[in-house]
Order: structure tokens, then sequence, then C-alpha cells
């Protein structure tokens, strides 16, 4: 049986975890233990391996959907209590268990061998490895969660300064909107639509970052996701990433049915040129795009609605990817955009496995 997108992403997401932390363990042991005993790089490649493991379930179906619900400190507890519970187990474990192939004994009789409780656990190295768990599960935790509250690669932006001086980019911008968003106002109410617009974006995440995007903004109903030119167009990853935000709406479509009552359906528009990127405001700062892209794309998206289109690119960008077999396009002929002197020719783009 095929796997699903989300099936392939988390499988994805997962197997980076797990080779991040073998190697990372391969390299700890050997600047503590240096070419010592073979026993000491099993431990490592097991710790690693299932602290890798141990995180991507944390990450793809602990703090997921259920965890955005709790406030930032609430959540930054729970997570740094869990981290440092679990690798300290794993920690405790896998050293009990390699004693006991070491020793040719039980794990109870490893328990109460005075070479394990007084050698490691009461003067050797496990108090320092769990303070030093301790810590860094904090740290991490805490760096990880204010770098999404920041936005993708924006902390790292900040702290290296690589906007303080604008800089002028080629980027991709696709605009994306709710089809029949003030009817869903009207339906839902405020306070629920929040909710429906929560979960929504929230189905964005994905899609977005598995094909190299970055969630530039929300606006009400609108999402603004942008790429650097060159992982925009490789593998088409700015188409693919409409198609598959759809699919995750459509894998979810159940949930939507039961708390809101219908599946929501999306228009984007795609467009591609030069930008000014650079750091704005004192009080508030932000990283901002500014030029006539954002505002051809914002165009760009209008013409969906006025042509009951699901997708709309420019030529522009069109000519720059090579379509997947899976997609196709279809002119729409050079059309007038709002507010702009010029035609600019536009182009429907369908998956063709619908």
């Amino acid at each position: 049986m095929a796997l699903t997108f989300n099936q392939r992403v988390k499988l994805k997401v997962t197997r980076q975890f797990v080779v991040v932390g073998v190697l990372l363990g391969i390299v700890y042991i050997f600047f503590v233990w240096g070419f010592s005993d073979l026993w000491h790089y099993i431990n490592g490649i097991v710790i690693g391996f299932t602290i890798g493991l141990l995180i991507a379930i944390l990450e793809l179906f602990v703090f997921s959907r259920g965890a955005k619900k709790l406030r930032f400190i609430w959540l930054l507890t729970l997570r740094t209590f869990i981290y440092f519970t679990l690798i300290t187990l794993i920690i405790f474990n896998v050293v009990v268990i390699s004693r006991l192939f070491l020793w040719d004994t039980s794990y109870f009789e490893v328990l109460a061998d005075e070479r394990f409780y007084k050698d490691y656990l009461i003067e050797g190295d496990f108090s320092v490895a769990v303070v030093y768990t301790l810590i860094l599960a904090f740290v991490i935790n805490f760096i990880r969660m204010i770098s999404r509250k920041m936005g993708q690669g924006m902390m790292l932006s900040f702290i290296q300064g690589t906007y303080y001086a604008p800089v002028h980019q080629a980027r991709i911008f696709m605009f994306v909107n709710v089809v029949g968003s003030k009817k869903i106002l009207h339906d839902l109410g405020p306070l629920k639509l929040h909710g429906f617009l929560n979960d929504l974006f929230y189905d964005f995440t994905v899609p977005v970052v598995t094909n190299r995007g970055v969630i530039y903004e929300y606006i009400e109903d609108l999402v603004v996701i942008t790429w650097a030119l060159d992982k925009g167009i490789r593998n088409a990853n700015c188409i693919r990433t409409y198609f598959d935000i759809k699919e995750t709406i459509n894998s979810n479509k159940e949930e939507y049915l039961n708390k809101y009552g219908f599946i929501p359906q999306i228009q984007a528009g795609l467009h591609t040129g030069s930008v000014v990127r650079a750091e704005i405001g004192e009080v508030k700062t932000q990283i901002v795009f500014h030029g006539d892209t954002m505002n051809t794309t914002s165009r760009i998206l209008e013409k969906c609605s006025e042509l009951n289109i699901d997708l709309l690119a420019s030529d522009q960008l069109i000519r720059m990817i090579g379509l997947p077999r899976i997609y196709g396009k279809k002119t729409m002929g050079e059309i007038d955009l709002r507010g702009k002197q010029d035609r600019l020719k536009l182009f429907e783009v369908i998956d063709k496995v619908d």
C-alpha cells in the first residue's frame, strides 16, 4: 500500500532525526573516550539512535496539534521535563544493558553491583550526565520554541545581522487564501473562525517546510509563502507545495467536517521577481520584503477568484520551472491586472492525477 504524503514526510523526518542522533552519539564517544573499547561506541550508537527516534516521535505525534494550545511557559516546562526524563532513562538503561552483556549477569544484578551504583551512579559520570541533560533539554526546547515563534530562519538572521542593510534578492512568492472567507466568517463567527484558520494554517506547515519554502506572514485568511529562487524551482517545489497542501487538507477532511461543517478550499497565485529584503523597525523589528513582485503576486491571486481557478502562475515563473509530468499547464493569455500598466501572461496549473 502506497504511503500518503504525510506518512512520507514523517518517515523522512524520523530518518533525519535518527541519523543525526547516531552521528552525535559517535562524536560524543570519540571526544570522551577516544579510540577506547568498542562497547563505548556501541553504547553511543544505541543511545543516539534511540534518542533520535524518541525526538521524532515527540515532535511528530506528541508536540504537534495538541501542544500548540498550551501557553508558552507551560509548553516549555512540559517539553523540558519530558525530554529530560526520557533521555535520562535512555542513558541509564543503555548503560545497564551494556554492562549486563559485559558482565554476563542479569539486569537487577547490575543495579546491585558496586561497580555500577557506586562507581557510575554515585561517584561516576551519571550525575554529570543528568545535569548536562537537564540544561541541554531546556536550552534546546527554548531555542526551538522561540525560533518557531519568530519564523523559519529568522532568529539566525537577526543574530547574524544578515539583513541589517537592505539586500536585493530574487524570490518566488505564493499568496494563498481561503475561498469564500466572508461566508465562513458569517457562518462561524470571529472566534470560531480563528480556530478554523489556526487549524488550516497548521496544515500548511509540513508541505511548506518539506518543499523548502518559508511562511512569511499571515494576513487574515491570506498566507504568504516564499522561496529562494533555486529552492523554489528545484523539483518544482513551489508548485508541489500548493498541491501537497490540498492533499493534507483532504486527508484531514473528516476533522474539518466534524468541527466546522465543511472542507476548506484554497486558491493561490505564484510569481517571481526581485525584491528588497531588510530589517525594519526598532521597538518591534521584522525582516520584510519590499518590491513590485509582492504587489503583482497579490493581483494574480485576485484573478484566481475572478476566473474561478485554483492556481495561477506567471509566465516568468513557468518558463523557469520544468513541470513534472503529474502537473499540466493551460495558458490564460495576457491578462490585465489591477493597478498594472503592462499585461501579464498567466498559466493555470493543474494536477493531472485529479
